[in-house]
């Protein structure tokens, strides 16, 4: 007598259980009947589609993407690993479909919402608030700047001097990090006549600015040959090396240091990348 009871109350939780699955489940096809169901070539094409052109702008690659679960709405996380050079950050950030259930033309349904790289959020240039009022817009300048002092490394190197930059070449203050710099186009004490003159004329014009001194805020800072991430990358500035800061102009900041040969050198920085002692 005892196992039958204790038969029928297993049987009616098991019974009570099913149902109550079931009654969720109807319910979730209900509430999903009112969204947009991709199917996994879509989710994967549409987040593909958004990450691609913000990696390209900060120099990234796709290396691998794997779409995630559906979050709030018609929203999705994905994650992946990018490429860029030797390294290869993690990613993660959502995607949100805009064009509800029936949907739409797939390029302008698509909205990358977030997209965080190496724990680092990469803003969205390009993208315009939803108020259409694109001054939120950010600075490209500023984010290709901030991607390229992680991405690259102490083997960028010049091979020739930009014009007008005398007859100095930059070098790397960690030899061992650094490519070999070509010889100037004057002879050695021609150089170092004119590297003096300039040092002169520096401490002339800048001796307060040269008072205080500068270093990158990391060791995967990029030093420039010009003020404008259209100049080459001359190599990476370790956060040791002490700078004096000569000029700024357009948000970059032009500075010297002493090189491993004893020699002072100058080289361009993004003024967000440095910070005072």
């Amino acid at each position: 007598m005892k196992k039958l009871i204790v038969g029928i109350v297993v049987l009616g939780v098991v019974v009570a259980g099913g149902g109550f699955y079931w009654t969720q489940q109807q319910a979730k096809q209900q509430r999903m009947a009112n969204h947009f169901q991709p199917s996994p070539a879509q989710l994967y094409t549409g987040i593909a589609d958004q990450v691609t052109p913000v990696f390209d702008l900060h120099g990234y690659k796709i290396a691998m993407l794997v779409p995630g679960d559906r979050t709030n709405g018609d929203s999705w996380v994905f994650r992946g690993t990018a490429r860029s050079g030797n390294l290869s950050p993690a990613y993660y950030g959502q995607v949100d479909y805009t064009c509800g259930p029936q949907g739409g033309d797939e390029d302008a349904c698509w909205k990358l919402s977030q997209l965080v790289v190496d724990g680092r959020p990469l803003k969205l240039v390009g993208t315009v608030a939803e108020n259409g009022d694109a001054s939120d817009t950010p600075d490209e300048t500023a984010a290709l700047e901030s991607r390229e002092s992680q991405a690259l490394g102490m083997t960028n190197a010049l091979d020739t001097a930009m014009p007008g930059d005398g007859a100095v070449q930059p070098v790397a203050p960690d030899a061992s990090g650094a490519a070999d710099r070509q010889a100037s186009d004057g002879p050695a004490d021609e150089t170092a006549q004119a590297t003096a003159d300039d040092d002169g004329a520096d401490n002339n014009n800048a001796d307060q600015e040269k008072a205080d001194v500068w270093r990158t805020t990391s060791d995967n800072v990029n030093a420039r040959m010009g003020p404008g991430t259209d100049y080459e990358v001359a190599f990476a500035m370790p956060q040791s090396t002490p700078m004096q800061l000569l000029e700024q102009k357009d948000g970059w900041g032009h500075f010297s240091y002493v090189g491993p040969d004893g020699n002072t050198y100058r080289v361009w920085i993004y003024m967000n990348l440095v910070a005072k002692d």
